[in-house]
């Protein structure tokens, strides 16, 4: 009996407030699980609760898997810290940033290379230092066809590529390969593209779920349902286009709008974008019809 619905009169005598159940707010022993089940399967990562779960059966350790060791690269002549004051021609770094904060959310231990200058030679000699210190290379820029974006052909000379382009928008210069002898043997590389929404595109549907992976944990399926698009908008040519956009509630049932800019350089729709409206290859967009809908806190996890 809760202990709010049970008084003591002056008497000695228990007063009960409301009907008696027989079993009633008793918890029982084995109610949740058994002697011998499974607490957390292989591959679960211990968040807040699955923690509480092992203490409350008097579990003070588990064996776990070694973190997973990344090296970032960023690439680029022009980038310099956020910081450090600006010159004529300069970028600061906003990838770099974005990339160790999510690598760190995954429990990732992360190898820092910093930027690294737009030469093959450069490029190389941090590339090698990856490949020999780290489980896994995440690279950004460097990685679509300009005239010094060496990821490429210093890739294929150290190991191998995978694929090179996607069919999405923004998103499309992403690369995976490897440096060393295979993929089963040697570090596998992610190269993600250098605008920075890009990159965070390229990381959420591709490169999160390789990291997951690699981890030992099992990545979930992509959550998507339709919500009808607040806007119209030309069709995007060739490619399949996830549109940065937030959620009106305000008529009851959502409707998608555009979270500002959808250049793949603009982070300000990015930081304020609930999720996105994926957009099929050439199909235009018609204000009122559905499209489907892409949670952008599925990624948190």
């Amino acid at each position: 009996m809760p202990q709010e619905r049970v008084s003591l009169d002056a008497a000695g005598r228990v007063h009960v407030a409301g009907e008696l159940a027989v079993g009633a707010n008793i918890r029982r022993r084995g109610e949740e699980s058994r002697a011998g089940a499974t607490l957390l399967e292989a591959g679960k990562r211990l968040n807040a609760a699955a923690i509480a779960l092992l203490a409350g059966q008097g579990i003070a350790s588990v064996t776990v898997q070694r973190r997973l060791r990344v090296a970032l690269v960023t690439t680029g002549d022009e980038l310099i810290a956020p910081g450090q004051a600006w010159r004529p021609g300069a970028v600061y770094d906003s990838s770099g940033p974005m990339l160790r904060a999510l690598l760190a959310d995954q429990g990732c231990e992360v190898l820092d290379l910093g930027p690294v200058l737009d030469t093959p030679e450069a490029l190389a000699a941090v590339l090698a230092e990856a490949r020999d210190n780290a489980d896994l290379v995440l690279c950004t820029g460097g990685v679509s066809v300009g005239e010094e974006d060496h990821v490429r052909p210093v890739l294929e000379r150290l190991g191998g590529l995978d694929f090179h382009g996607v069919a999405m928008k923004p998103g499309k210069p992403l690369a995976l390969g490897w440096l060393g002898a295979s993929m089963d043997s040697g570090t596998p590389l992610i190269g993600l593209p250098g605008n920075p929404v890009a990159s965070l595109v390229g990381w959420q549907l591709l490169a999160l779920p390789f990291v997951q992976g690699r981890q030992g944990r099992a990545p979930a399926p992509l959550e998507r349902f339709p919500v009808a698009a607040g806007f119209t908008r030309r069709a995007p040519r060739g490619r399949r286009e996830l549109l940065r956009v937030v959620l009106d509630w305000s008529a009851g049932a959502p409707v998608a709008r555009l979270a500002g800019g959808q250049g793949s350089h603009m982070l300000g729709a990015a930081s304020q974008s609930h999720g996105y409206l994926i957009i099929d290859a050439d199909t235009p967009v018609e204000e009122g019809h559905a499209y489907g809908y892409c949670p952008g806190a599925q990624f948190l996890v």
